[in-house]
């Protein structure tokens, strides 16, 4: 089975915006091709359900629980990215840069895991750290992105 890694920002968003939203929507994409069977999904937010009545998630969650302690989560989202098979980093919609989704692209460009990232033309995260380190980047999530995410992970 391959893993995709759902990179993306969460701080502005509530719990349930930053766990459903798009991600859910890549676990639909899948379901609907029957590939379920043949890729993973790893959320930086799976186990984190008690941030479900924090609201907006900004520092406030920090040290709620040991997953989101800062050591928590970039030890987990580091393994994450370092075991997944690809990434999947999507900007689409952002307000104000994600470092921490930035951060993620660059240990998977260090560790040499694709990304596909998900970039509007002049967005904020519209920069060289980012679009160079991207494998192929997309303007929008669509069938084109997610099919260059399945070629890239040796999935059809």
């Amino acid at each position: 089975m391959k893993t995709i890694y759902l990179a993306g920002p969460i701080t502005g968003l509530t719990f349930q915006q930053a766990s459903h939203g798009w991600r859910q929507d890549v676990e639909a994409w899948l379901f609907k091709r029957g590939l379920l069977d043949k890729v993973q999904l790893l959320s930086p937010l799976r186990g984190k359900e008690y941030l479900a009545d924090q609201g907006v998630l900004a520092k406030q969650y920090l040290n709620l629980h040991p997953l989101s302690s800062p050591q928590g989560i970039v030890r987990r989202d580091y393994n994450d990215v370092i075991t997944c098979d690809a990434v999947l980093a999507n900007f689409f919609g952002a307000t104000k840069v994600s470092l921490g989704t930035a951060w993620e692209m660059g240990v998977a460009y260090a560790h040499q895991k694709p990304v596909v990232a998900i970039i509007e033309e002049n967005s904020c995260h519209d920069h060289p750290f980012i679009t160079q380190t991207a494998s192929y980047t997309f303007e929008y999530m669509g069938d084109s992105a997610l099919e260059a995410l399945m070629l890239l992970i040796g999935v059809r």
